[in-house]
C-alpha cells in the first residue's frame, strides 16, 4: 500500500513516481521461491484494490490518481517480471478435468494472477495471451479470470469475449449477472453508457 499511496500522491501532484525497485525485487524473490504454496504466491501478486488504497490515504481522495497509480504499478511489475510471470503462467497449467482440491485450485489462482499482470505488460502480446486463455478455458474460473482482465481493455478482444460469453451463457441467470457486473466495473470512459 505504501508504494501505491506514494504513487497516487505523485500522480495527483503531477510529479514523477518513484520506481518501485525494492517492491519488484521482493515480488521476484517470492516468484522464485518454489517452496511456497501457489495459492500464497498468487495472493502476493494481487495488488490492493482502489478502495483499499483510498482507505489507506484516508483524506483528499483522488479516484483518478488512485486508478492511474494502480495501473502504473501493474505495468511496472509486468514489464520488470515478464519472464518470471511467463514461466509461472506456463508451469501452473492444470491438466485434466476441473477439480476444486487445494493443489489445482492454487495453481489456477497463481496462473490467473500471473495472467492478470502479463495482460498489463507493454509490447509483449499480453492481450493476445488473455484472449487465448479465455478461448481455451476449460472451467469457469479461468474464463471469468480472462474476462475480468479484458473488462478494462477497449478493443476487439474485449468485445469478442463478452459477446462469446453472452452467447454461451445467456440462459444462465447467475453467469449473466457476472457478465453484467464485470461490465459495470469496467474502468473505460464509456462504461456508464
Amino acid at each position: 500500500l505504501h508504494v501505491l499511496s506514494c504513487a497516487t500522491a505523485a500522480i495527483r501532484d503531477d510529479k514523477p513516481c518513484e520506481e518501485p525497485s525494492a517492491f519488484v525485487r521482493s515480488l521476484s524473490d517470492t516468484l522464485g521461491d518454489r517452496s511456497l504454496e501457489p495459492a500464497y504466491v498468487a495472493e502476493t501478486l494481487k495488488l490492493p484494490s482502489e478502495s483499499d488504497i483510498a482507505r489507506e490515504i484516508g483524506k483528499n481522495i483522488d479516484p483518478d490518481a488512485i486508478h492511474a497509480a494502480r495501473e502504473w504499478l501493474k505495468n511496472r511489475i509486468a514489464d520488470a517480471l515478464h519472464y518470471e510471470l511467463d514461466s509461472i503462467y506456463t508451469a501452473n497449467t492444470v491438466d485434466g478435468p476441473y477439480s476444486p482440491e487445494a493443489e489445482p485450485a492454487g495453481k489456477r489462482s497463481l496462473r490467473n494472477a500471473a495472467l492478470a499482470l502479463l495482460g498489463a505488460a507493454t509490447g509483449n502480446n499480453g492481450l493476445e495471451r488473455v484472449r487465448e486463455h479465455y478461448e481455451n478455458a476449460g472451467n469457469m474460473t479461468d474464463a471469468i479470470a480472462a474476462l475480468s482482465i479484458l473488462t478494462h481493455v477497449a478493443g476487439n478482444e474485449r468485445e469478442d469475449a463478452f459477446e462469446d460469453f453472452r452467447g454461451k451463457w445467456k440462459d444462465d441467470h447467475l453467469l449473466m449477472d457476472k457478465w453484467f457486473a464485470l461490465q459495470a466495473t469496467a474502468s473505460l470512459p464509456d462504461s456508464p453508457e
